[in-house]
């Protein structure tokens, strides 16, 4: 054997032994020598750890003893068995429990292990002199509070890309997907696009608007989130997630162990596993673990067609009357990069939806139960799309998505007569799109404006309808919107053109493109009701 190879057989039995936990003494200052003057054995070390540390958490301590052991004298073990360590990966970021099904991220201590091990290397065996030839993976600043450890494949940023291993510090935005984040403190952070969190300390952030899920190991005890409105979170271990809504309006669930939740009125409450809370303004409120729901990129209930429905470019609203403001008076628009078109509620009630785990709102015929939105934006072509449960048509018309018209030429206007044609642009259907036995019952109406071919198409219950010519193909605002109503005297000072509709509506869908009957059918398919 040469000298090359009994030194390298040397070192694989030294760590080993080391990762065994049976290295004296005498061989723990030997093992310590050769990783201070040999980078390829630091290196080959911290492969040896992240292959144990991801065996252990994949299949227990008996495979480690099984596959990490090497043979004396064999220098070509350790070796072989780093190549296997791509198979045995696993996936980070793993669904967040906050629907209340109390999954554990495995994951996450998995990668809280990996840096505990790469910081103990770094205390025990670098030398206290800094080695200029040694390899700083992360580096950070003095400024760094944490790094990037984990990312969805959708994850996108508002000031761009960032890859993985990136030293963190201040705010970071994340627009659509999930990032996750580890602090210095080894405090792990799940982030939930759109979302804004600021990195304000190695143990301590401020989540201003979105999601987040955290998981506190012993190290971290303390970590600190604040909230908008003076209010905070200190974790006592070990798992809680909070979510922001407004400047005046947050929530927090307590998923394993305890958190002090400080109110703005520096009133100290200690809440435990499966309590949650809300604060709308002054108000706080108690919620149960069913009141918390996942945005729809990380529900396992929704369809594939709405996960890549939400990710569309052209979409501009989308209520799925589940996601409400913690006040339960806002529909939350569900498209990541729009979040700030929301529905302001008015009078309409929250009712069962088409299934009993779904929400709708029932809109009682006044000119005082309605939705109010404003997208402010400009069109050619477009697709509304709606369910509706029609209860009667006691009004000359009944509104269902009504927009205010800013020319007064075009009015944007979906609404049904009492004889239960479906109008849209003042264009009714040719014979009734809602007859009897399409009242008491869900409907989906669906309106696709394609300019470029000159047409408009009407679709129910995913079928083509009718097909109507399209008006001229110059954009139309689509500014101040009402859902379920249209109040004509805001407008024209016409007190009897009351346009309230006597019924539930849900899942609205906004879209500055024309949609396709395939893509319609789709919806269809994965919205009705079975």
């Amino acid at each position: 054997m040469t000298d090359a190879a009994r030194r390298a057989a040397d070192f694989d039995q030294l760590l080993a032994d080391y990762l065994a936990d049976q290295l004296d003494d005498a061989g723990c200052a030997m093992l310590k020598e050769r990783l201070t003057e040999d980078d390829a054995a630091l290196d080959q070390y911290l492969h040896a750890a992240t292959l144990e540390a991801m065996l252990a958490w994949r299949h227990g301590r008996a495979s480690i003893d099984q596959t990490l052991r090497p043979r004396a004298g064999s220098a070509s073990a350790w070796r072989a068995t780093e190549d296997s360590r791509i198979k045995v990966t696993p996936t980070l970021l793993a669904r967040s429990p906050v629907d209340g099904s109390g999954a554990s991220p495995r994951s996450v201590w998995y990668l809280a292990a990996l840096l505990l091990l790469a910081a103990a290397l770094t205390y025990v065996f670098l030398p206290s002199t800094p080695h200029s030839e040694l390899p700083t993976p992360h580096s950070a600043t003095p400024a760094s509070f944490a790094i990037l450890s984990d990312l969805s494949n959708d994850a996108t940023f508002a000031d761009g890309s960032l890859p993985l291993g990136s030293d963190l510090t201040g705010p970071i935005q994340l627009t659509v997907g999930r990032a996750q984040l580890m602090f210095k403190s080894f405090a792990v952070v799940d982030l939930t696009g759109p979302c804004e969190f600021q990195m304000t300390g190695p143990n301590r952030g401020t989540l201003h608007h979105g999601q987040l899920e955290a998981y506190v190991p012993t190290e971290a005890h303390g970590f600190t989130v604040d909230l908008p409105g003076g209010s905070k979170i200190i974790d006592l271990g070990t798992r809680f997630a909070a979510r922001v809504d407004g400047d005046d309006q947050c929530v927090v669930q307590v998923l394993e162990g305890r958190v002090q939740f400080v109110g703005a009125d520096g009133v100290v409450r200690t809440m435990t596993a499966e309590q949650a809370i809300a604060v709308a303004g002054t108000r706080l409120l108690t919620l149960s673990p069913g009141d918390l729901r996942l945005p729809v990129l990380g529900r396992p209930d929704i369809s594939p067609i709405v996960q890549s429905l939400v990710r569309d470019p052209a979409l501009v609203v989308y209520y799925d009357f589940n996601q409400l403001n913690i006040a339960g008076d806002t529909l939350l628009n569900l498209v990541p990069t729009r979040p700030s078109i929301q529905g302001v509620i008015h009078g309409a009630k929250r009712v069962p939806g088409r299934s009993p785990a779904d929400d709708a709102l029932q809109f009682d015929g006044s000119d005082d139960s309605y939705v109010q939105l404003d997208p402010n934006i400009d069109y050619t072509d477009l697709t509304l799309m709606l369910w509706v449960n029609i209860r009667q048509l006691d009004n000359s018309s009944s509104g269902l998505i009504m927009s205010d018209f800013t020319d007064g030429t075009v009015m944007t206007h979906l609404q049904v007569d009492r004889h239960g044609n479906l109008s849209f642009q003042s264009a009714p259907t040719a014979k009734p799109f809602f007859d009897a036995s399409h009242l008491n019952c869900w409907v989906q109406v669906a309106v696709v404006i394609d300019a470029r071919a000159g047409i408009v198409d009407i679709y129910r219950d995913g079928q083509l309808f009718e097909t109507h010519p399209a008006r001229d193909a110059k954009p139309v605002h689509l500014g101040l919107i009402r859902i379920g109503n249209w109040n004509a005297r805001d407008y024209r000072s016409q007190h009897s053109l009351h346009r309230g509709l006597d019924g539930r509506i849900d899942d609205v869908i906004i879209a500055r493109r024309p949609m396709t009957a395939g893509e319609i059918k789709k919806l269809y398919d994965a919205g009705r009701t079975p």
